[in-house]
């Protein structure tokens, strides 16, 4: 979950000023039918259709059950989203694109595989037999960005273009993991070198904030020009950020760049996950630190 993958990222222990782009944020959770309150929204799509997952503990049990969901531009939920036959409860919906076809991770008996699903049909993702394949972001035509190996969390990013899987490493990393994926197979991704963005060619440039911050870098929209992502402040706060970039190629830009700063009001973290070409954002906030304070989905509108 995306959470989970972040957490490996050692992020820059700074704090950037907020800047002029402000936005108005819709709040949602998805309905309980059990105990807990946690709703992790991940992707948007340009209809403003959103995947995510909720996490529960069931009624006298101590493990979390996981669910994937989606969520119409009308705020109507549609049916959990659970890879059928499989003994462990842990489905995570990554991404949506404008098809309303779902990506993801689930747990299988062994090991961790993809998924995509329209239409209440899976399809099962395994690109490292025997190991994890995490499929993190889909683009409008259904091309797959994530991470696959052997370990955990997997070590290798990917970029799968009309089924052509291509390993992305970053040179000198240790481990790789891309995001997102914008319709023109531009993406976005972060290794422990720190951030990147990868053009349609390949290209690979850092993506370091001013002042030197590290950040991580989780969705891309080339429609909107935008790239969106989080770091963290000295407090341990976890921020949003969006960046505009001029031109069409993401990977034209300066060893450091300006970006807005982006915080759910009041909240302790946010986490900004997905843009679409509307500029609209969407991701997760906790209003306190620990796991007794609920996580709650946002989608923010830019004013």
């Amino acid at each position: 979950m995306h959470q989970t993958n972040f957490a490996v990222l050692a992020l820059s222990a700074f704090a950037l000023p907020l800047s002029a782009q402000t936005y108005t944020f819709q709040q949602f959770s998805t309905p309980k039918p059990k105990l807990g309150n946690y709703t992790y929204a991940q992707g948007i799509n340009d209809r403003g259709a959103v995947a995510g997952y909720d996490q529960y503990t069931p009624d006298h049990q101590r493990a979390f059950v996981v669910r994937g969901f989606t969520r119409n531009p009308d705020g109507i939920f549609g049916n959990p989203i659970i890879v059928p036959g499989e003994g462990q409860p842990y489905t995570n919906a990554t991404g949506i694109n404008d098809d309303g076809v779902v990506a993801g991770y689930y747990s299988g008996a062994t090991h961790q595989l993809g998924f995509v699903e329209s239409g209440g049909n899976f399809t099962t993702i395994d690109y490292q037999p025997g190991g994890n394949t995490w499929v993190l972001g889909i683009n409008y035509r259904g091309d797959l960005v994530g991470a696959l190996g052997t370990q955990y969390p997997p070590e290798h990013g990917f970029i799968s273009v009309n089924g052509t899987v291509t390993q992305i490493d970053v040179p000198g990393a240790a481990f790789t993991q891309v995001s997102g994926i914008a319709a023109d197979g531009s993406v976005v991704g972060f290794s422990d070198k720190g951030g990147f963005v990868r053009n349609p060619k390949g290209a690979i440039r850092p993506l370091v904030l001013t002042g030197g911050i590290v950040a991580a870098p989780t969705g891309i929209d080339t429609g909107s020009h935008s790239i969106v992502g989080i770091y963290q402040d000295t407090s341990g706060s976890i921020h949003g950020f969006l960046y505009n970039y001029a031109g069409s190629d993401p990977t034209d830009v300066s060893s450091q760049i300006s970006v807005t700063t982006i915080d759910y009001p009041g909240a302790f973290q946010t986490w900004v996950l997905g843009i679409n070409k509307s500029g609209q954002i969407v991701g997760w906030a906790q209003s306190n630190r620990g796991q007794s304070s609920p996580a709650f989905g946002f989608i923010g509108t830019p004013n």
